[in-house]
């Protein structure tokens, strides 16, 4: 009889490990079909004239928490990344070295459609930019969040893209639906707290239109990065907001909702989820 029941229990570990194995053999086959893919494919055209990145490969593809599938601007900082999630109002703190794994996150209680970020690590702070020009200037994660709002007298826009300026007190956003040839550079100050108008123009080449996702200032390479979608487009913009350079992204990147520059120049881009997960891209610039 103890013979029996050993052999059944030793069946039964048997049987336990096969089933591991073939749910295994399954999660592997579902992220082979719907996770984010390292390698770009040899049939899919890349064209860049931006040189010190390599676009075609990100040094680093991880996938994101389900929850961040809508996700829409990203910031980073000394170490952490930040991310909006447009559709439920949160903002998610992130391990920068796994970005994958959420440390904390805050939500906003105020409705509304969330698309930019810009942090201010030194006072820490964020600059929340929703589509309808409502401003919101948020201090989270602490034991008393401070919320303050602004409204920027534009009517009828769809802002997505927004970055500090060269000045630190100086906020850009752009108009997601503006239209064909140029796309105008709205400012707002963050000492008078109130909008200063626009004060540039983005050219576009072949008076294509573009729609702006995200903008950033990279305070290492002294340029814009400005991302865009439907065509996906990553472009390189000097001070003066003239287009210097510009690279498509690698298929994984079906929707590309949210660029960031750290210190060193090294680009975070993310994507939102489609037939699977939202994905997140790390492009460090190349000797």
């Amino acid at each position: 009889m103890e013979a029996l029941n050993k052999m059944e229990e030793r069946n039964s570990r048997i049987t336990n490990r096969q089933n591991n194995l073939v749910a295994v053999f399954f999660m592997l086959m579902f992220f082979s079909l719907f996770g984010c893919k390292k390698k770009q494919p040899a049939n899919q055209e890349m064209v860049s004239n931006i040189s010190g990145y390599e676009f075609h490969t990100p040094d680093l593809l991880v996938e994101l928490p389900d929850v961040l599938q809508e996700i829409s601007g990203i910031e980073v900082g000394k170490d952490f990344l930040y991310a909006i999630q447009d559709e439920l109002g949160v903002l998610y703190k992130l391990d920068r070295n796994r970005p994958n794994v959420i440390r904390d996150e805050s939500q906003i209680y105020i409705d509304g459609d969330y698309e930019a970020i810009a942090y201010d690590e030194a006072k820490a702070s964020f600059y929340i930019m929703r589509s309808d020009a409502v401003l919101l200037h948020y201090r989270p994660f602490k034991k008393k969040k401070k919320l303050k709002k602004y409204l920027i007298p534009l009517d009828k826009v769809d802002i997505e893209a927004m970055a500090f300026g060269l000045k630190s007190e100086q906020l850009l956003f752009l108009d997601k639906e503006e239209g064909k040839k140029s796309l105008s550079v709205h400012s707002f100050d963050l000492e008078e707290k109130s909008y200063k108008g626009v004060i540039g123009k983005i050219l576009l080449h072949n008076k294509e239109k573009l729609r702006p996702t995200s903008l950033v200032f990279d305070a290492h390479n002294q340029v814009y990065w400005m991302l865009t979608t439907k065509p996906n487009f990553l472009l390189q913009l000097d001070i003066s907001f003239k287009e210097i350079g510009r690279t498509t992204l690698p298929e994984q990147f079906v929707q590309p909702e949210g660029v960031t520059v750290d210190e060193n120049g090294v680009l975070y881009i993310t994507t939102e989820g489609k037939d699977g997960p939202a994905c997140l891209g790390v492009f460090k610039p190349k000797e």
